[in-house]
């Protein structure tokens, strides 16, 4: 009886399997997990987690002599630092921990630096980070007045909203050709004095222009191009100094300061065609 049983069980697997074409099926999750789509301007790893799913790995901290380092691999999650910081300086309040700061270096393996990591980080200088950063999330560096001097990732796609605001003392920023979209506000209040957005941007999330409120900021170039209602939200809105635009003769950009010149408004805007 059970010869006959374990017949009976084997016979039913092969019927199975037969029917599902000769072995299990797994489910079709397609290349990208989570179905998000990778913009075409940036090389995104094939195993990069989709924005619902927890991405694999851990990353780790270690700090010395007001150096942050940030190893393996996931994203960087506000205050998750703070516990290493601590036992280097045997602080407990935040603000002192994040005073405690002046550079950080990320090493390969972090997707993600999300919203607020850094915020508040008064004294911190220098930042580096690796090509495998895709995102610098909202508010991610807010308010670090001192930083000068940041690397930003060669496959970075998002800039989000209020990354940047009130570094003050940050004047450059070289932009890579990967960044598809900038948020809001994104360098608002910051001490940038030239930009050029790369050709890749094309999404620019709705309000303010990322570069408001940038007083010592006198030279925008514009390699990207959009229809005119969505480059209009780049342009900063009635600032204290001049500053002159730079896009080809064609574009929207130059199409809606002509227009603007017209009717008397943005007289503080000179437009040179690029070459």
């Amino acid at each position: 009886m059970k010869k006959l049983c374990t017949l009976t069980l084997a016979l039913v697997m092969v019927l199975s399997l037969a029917a599902c074409g000769g072995k299990p099926q797994s489910p079709d999750t397609g290349d990208n997990p989570g179905g998000a789509t990778a913009p075409d301007s940036a090389t995104i790893p094939d195993d990069m987690p989709g924005p619902d799913e927890e991405i694999p790995g851990e990353i780790t901290y270690s700090f010395a002599d007001g150096v942050l380092t940030v190893s393996g691999r996931g994203e960087i999650v506000k205050d998750s630092w703070f516990s290493v910081v601590s036992e280097a300086t045997y602080e407990t309040d935040k603000n002192k921990l994040r005073e405690a700061v002046k550079e950080i270096i990320i090493e390969e393996g972090t997707y993600a630096i999300g919203d607020k990591s850094f915020i508040d980080c008064r004294n911190l200088t220098k930042v580096s980070m690796p090509d495998s950063v895709n995102v610098i999330g909202e508010s991610a560096f807010s308010r670090c007045s001192a930083l000068t001097d940041i690397t930003l990732s060669n496959q970075l796609v998002i800039i989000g909203t209020y990354a940047f605001i009130h570094c003050e003392n940050l004047t450059h920023i070289d932009l890579p050709d990967s960044v598809t979209t900038l948020g809001h506000l994104a360098f608002q209040f910051s001490g940038l004095t030239e930009i050029t957005i790369p050709a890749s941007v094309t999404t620019w999330e709705s309000g303010a222009s990322p570069f408001s409120d940038c007083d010592s900021l006198t030279d925008i170039t514009y390699l990207c191009d959009s229809d005119m209602d969505t480059m209009k939200q780049m342009i900063p809105k009635s600032p204290k100094q001049t500053i002159t635009i730079h896009a080809a003769a064609d574009s929207f950009v130059a199409g809606y300061i002509e227009k603007q010149h017209s009717e008397g408004n943005l007289s503080r805007f000179v437009f040179e065609p690029l070459s």
